[in-house]
């Protein structure tokens, strides 16, 4: 593919700053149009960031000859049905994430793409983005020597917006997110983990609603073995009782430990050898960019490849169906008779 030329199916908060405008940035890479339900919105977004064209429905966005590449940047219960029809049309798929609200829409995806031969990508940017890059690095690089234990924690306090039902963000309602704030932002978590350690067996979950202001679950909790090895911690919780704000991941070895945000910004802290370290990595203005020049790069022929694929995404979307269903899936079979 000589230019990869993009349409876009949902343009609002993530296409906004972190995705949208890197496309236009890319060389080899240029966004023809959007479409989005709201068309004065659509039309809005593709005035500010210089699209010249807004689709009337995805049908006339899917026909267009000038398309050969889809971002589907829509609530999560919409990724299915739109990157059906995307491959369907033969055009190349990427997906925000998680690639699906359940393991076997993910697998069914995945597997619309592959039958095809298309490419498929997904949206797990921190695949890509510096101060992961250099994490995953430092984690593989033995400087803590064998890792023993892990932690992650995400705090975050009950906002006002979400005790009134009729004020609820479209991330609050199951029928458009899978579920809460755990399907938008501990698939982040969950892919990175599977990118570092790729042997993870869940050991114990709680998956429950405990303040009750809305119908989807506010606590999660996870207890992960790592590469059979290290044993790790996850909490997510959207109404602690104490109103603390955290964010960070950590993990500890032999020779000392490591800690640093995952939503940024990203200090980090280290401990080796009784030795204090802290310094900062700043990450891209839009965070998306640099697994977007991987993808543009492989699409153009370019001696690189995305790391963050179809086939990848599977492995977060795994883990949540473990977490929510609180044990491990058995087998394949038993995702479709469900």
């Amino acid at each position: 593919m000589e230019e990869i030329r993009w349409a876009f199916i949902g343009c609002g908060s993530v296409a906004e700053k972190k995705s949208g405008p890197a496309f236009n940035k890319i060389p080899g890479s240029r966004v023809v149009g959007v479409f989005r339900r709201d068309k004065e919105k659509a039309r809005d977004y593709a005035y500010r960031h210089h699209i010249q064209r807004v689709y009337n429905d995805v049908d006339e966005l899917l026909a267009d000859p000038e398309v050969n590449a889809v971002y589907i940047a829509t609530p999560h219960a919409l990724h299915k049905p739109y990157a059906l029809r995307v491959a369907e049309a033969g055009k190349v798929g990427y997906v925000e994430k998680p690639l699906g609200i359940s393991y076997a829409d993910a697998y069914e995806i995945v597997e619309a793409f592959r039958q095809r031969d298309l490419p498929l990508f997904v949206a797990y940017y921190r695949r890509r983005l510096q101060p992961f890059v250099w994490l995953k690095a430092f984690l593989e690089s033995g400087w803590l020597g064998n890792i023993t234990t892990g932690k992650l924690v995400f705090r975050r306090p009950v906002r006002d917006f979400e005790k009134n039902e009729a004020l609820l963000p479209w991330r609050l309602k199951p029928e458009l997110s899978g579920g809460g704030y755990f399907f938008d932002l501990a698939p982040h978590h969950l892919d990175f983990l599977s990118f570092v350690f790729p042997d993870i067996e869940l050991v114990k979950a709680i998956h429950e609603n405990r303040a009750g202001y809305y119908k989807a679950e506010d606590y999660t909790f996870a207890r992960l073995i790592l590469n059979q090895s290290v044993v790790f911690e996850a909490e997510w919780d959207f109404s602690p009782e104490d109103g603390e704000t955290l964010d960070w991941i950590r993990f500890e070895g032999e020779k000392g430990w490591i800690q640093m945000p995952f939503f940024g910004p990203y200090p980090v802290r280290a401990e080796i050898d009784g030795r204090e370290f802290y310094f900062r990595i700043e990450p891209s203005m839009h965070v998306q960019q640099p697994l977007l020049e991987t993808i543009v790069g492989q699409l153009t022929g370019k001696n690189v490849q995305c790391l963050s694929t179809g086939e990848t995404a599977l492995a977060a979307n795994r883990l949540m169906d473990e977490i929510v269903r609180k044990g491990p899936i058995l087998n394949e079979l038993e995702l479709f008779l469900d």
